[in-house]
């Protein structure tokens, strides 16, 4: 848990490294969305560690059905969760970004970004609590195995997205979270392969 706590933080890492060149107001926007996306972090955090409670209960009372229908009854509390946070973080994104100290010529050129981020808040929300399924089932090497995925993934695309390359220019500050909501996005893939495999 403490390792993949670790790679949830290189997405942010990796972010600012690629949108330096953007200049300062870039680099606020990352930090002050990012801060605030910590909220779905601690949110993603509590609801995995109930997941992890409750499959591993189930697993080790040798009732995979049980699993199973605890897994599904995670996933659908984190989908309503998730959804209520993606709307309102889409639809308050300048407001939000004001309430953190955000100028605003960071809030003209970080809006995009915010929301982008907001909007995809599922896949961080899926991260966490399909990870805390795994664990919970006794895997967690394929916990470890989403978030190598959705971070290799963000570290390629974030300079392609934000630079462009060839005769292709590149999304700037936004492309940074189109990159991150990516990668992000492969893992859950990567993820919910495997637990429909596993539990189902």
């Amino acid at each position: 848990m403490i390792l993949e706590l670790s790679l949830e933080s290189v997405f942010a890492i990796v972010d600012i490294f690629f949108v330096g060149k953007l200049g300062q107001n870039a680099i606020a926007v990352v930090g002050y969305t990012e801060s605030m996306i910590t909220l779905i972090y601690s949110v993603a955090i509590g609801i995995s560690t109930a997941a992890t409670a409750l499959v591993a209960r189930r697993t080790g009372e040798k009732d995979q059905a049980g699993a199973s229908n605890a897994a599904m009854q995670v996933i659908l509390i984190g989908l309503l969760v998730s959804m209520v946070l993606s709307i309102a973080g889409f639809l308050m994104a300048e407001q939000m970004l004001r309430f953190m100290g955000a100028t605003e010529s960071v809030v003209k050129e970080g809006v995009t970004f915010t929301r982008i981020m907001f909007g995809s808040s599922s896949v961080i929300m899926f991260l966490f609590l399909i990870n805390g399924i795994f664990r919970g089932a006794g895997n967690a090497s394929l916990a470890m195995k989403s978030l190598w995925i959705a971070s290799l993934t963000n570290i390629v695309l974030d300079p392609l997205l934000i630079y462009g390359f060839y005769n292709y220019d590149g999304f700037g500050l936004k492309g940074a979270a189109i990159a991150t909501s990516i990668g992000r996005g492969l893992g859950v893939i990567y993820q919910i392969f495997h637990l429909f495999q596993q539990l189902l």
